[in-house]
């Protein structure tokens, strides 16, 4: 599992992309499955399976903590399946509990981040006729597919 505080740490000491390298370089899935204009049920499933494990594969204490960051690539609901503890999504500054669901600077950070790694990949994999707009979680969508999920 990639550790966020190590990923934190590089960031206050080089750089986003010293930070943004040691995550994108350490994920299990480097390239997603393509998902072409006409993709078949399989290809999507996959291709969410590929996102899923990517996001989980960054440890951090946020939605309690066992799931890494699984949480932004589901709609809330969805992710109560998998804990009791909800997943931040739009936190308020200077608030710092991981049990309630908001988070510190620092998690703040690492997630704005995360996000990023992760929606840099999911933009390279899936064909640019494809929308990316999910209204249950708008800050990681990947197309009109994931509401046949």
């Amino acid at each position: 599992m990639i550790d966020s505080s190590e990923a934190y740490r590089i960031l206050q000491s080089d750089s986003w992309y010293a930070a943004f390298k040691y995550i994108d370089d350490n994920l299990p899935f480097q390239q997603h499955t393509c998902i072409t204009n006409d993709p078949t049920p399989k290809d999507i499933l996959q291709f969410e399976r590929e996102v899923q494990i990517n996001a989980r594969a960054i440890k951090t204490t946020l939605g309690g903590g066992q799931h890494g960051y699984l949480g932004i690539t589901l709609s809330a609901s969805r992710y109560t399946c998998f804990s009791n503890t909800p997943f931040p999504d739009d936190c308020p500054e200077g608030s710092d509990d991981s049990k309630t669901g908001t988070m510190n600077d620092v998690e703040r950070t690492v997630l704005v981040l995360v996000r990023g790694i992760l929606l840099r990949k999911i933009y390279s994999s899936v064909h640019p006729d494809f929308h990316f707009c999910n209204e249950a979680n708008p800050a990681i969508s990947y197309g009109p597919f994931h509401e046949h999920l």
